[in-house]
């Protein structure tokens, strides 16, 4: 058994191919080049990363919040990663594993609000012993 032979991963429990993301991710203006991977984060779940051109006027934010007014939130990558130029073969085509590895786990961690209060120091606790996983902060 050698697996799947299209791109389709399972985020989530949901089965996605990142090729649809990267369809609505490159109709944005405020790229010139996207592509769409899935990677193995440190807890053994996929995770979708995007790597992009920025155009003129990309703020990372912005495309952020152009993805999930049209895509489910499962769908939205867990990281925009900006490049210069997506690496190529010598046939033309986005050379995907020359692109650069990224540490979900770090970029997700930049977004990381520490809890406030008692309330949500409790629940954070909570869910940080039902996940099984630590957060430092």
């Amino acid at each position: 058994f050698l697996g799947r032979k299209d791109d389709q991963v399972k985020i989530r429990g949901y089965r996605v191919e990142p090729g649809e993301v990267e369809s609505v991710l490159t109709e944005s203006s405020m790229i010139k080049q996207g592509v769409v991977v899935a990677s193995k984060a440190a807890d053994n779940n996929s995770r979708l990363l995007a790597y992009v051109v920025p155009a003129e006027g990309y703020e990372r934010e912005a495309l952020l919040t152009y993805l999930k007014k049209r895509l489910p939130d499962y769908m939205v990558p867990s990281a925009v990663v900006t490049l210069d130029q997506l690496p190529l073969t010598p046939n033309g085509k986005i050379d995907r594993k020359a692109l650069p590895q990224v540490d979900v786990a770090l970029v997700a961690a930049q977004d990381y609000a520490p809890p406030v209060g008692r309330t949500e120091t409790c629940m954070a606790q909570i869910w940080e012993q039902l996940l099984q996983v630590s957060r430092a902060g």
